[in-house]
């Protein structure tokens, strides 16, 4: 049972809600989240958020800038977990000269995660996933990471 809004019927409410979250559907992109999903998770949002509404602005209004923070949000959440952690499968092929032995990537993985500075890790997420970022700021990762790249084989 939804909470009553002044003036509005159940069904208005839900229409409102429906709009703010298709909106949002195609306005937003979340890795690994398809459309549908997002749709799925703005719903819920809306649906939470209206225990706060106090009519002071309309219900729309109101919805699209709950949403919209609460999806940055989640957003932010996710990347961070990426850039916090680097994986074995993140580790770029011209960065490994000796890819035969798996204990040794992790290894070097842990080196760039334990060692590259907190700055670069969003950069170097995008580079291991072929997103473009700018020249200076992409020859001052791969300088870094070379670097770490001839330390580590060829200790």
């Amino acid at each position: 049972m939804l909470k009553p809004i002044k003036g509005m019927t159940e069904d208005q409410v839900v229409a409102v809600i429906n709009k703010v979250c298709k909106r949002s559907m195609n306005k937003y992109k979340i890795d690994n989240m398809c459309p549908e999903d997002l749709y799925q998770e703005s719903f819920i949002i809306c649906m939470s958020a209206l225990e706060r509404y106090d009519g002071r602005t309309t219900l729309e209004n109101f919805l699209a800038f709950n949403l919209s923070r609460r999806i940055k949000t989640l957003y932010r959440d996710k990347n961070i977990k990426k850039i916090n952690y680097v994986c074995i499968d993140d580790i770029p092929p011209e960065l490994l000269w000796d890819d035969s032995n798996k204990e040794n990537i992790q290894e070097f993985a842990s080196l760039i995660h334990e060692r590259l500075p907190v700055d670069m890790r969003h950069d170097y997420i995008k580079y291991v996933q072929g997103v473009s970022i700018p020249r200076i700021r992409k020859q001052k990762l791969l300088k870094k990471l070379r670097e770490y790249s001839n330390e580590f084989w060829n200790h």
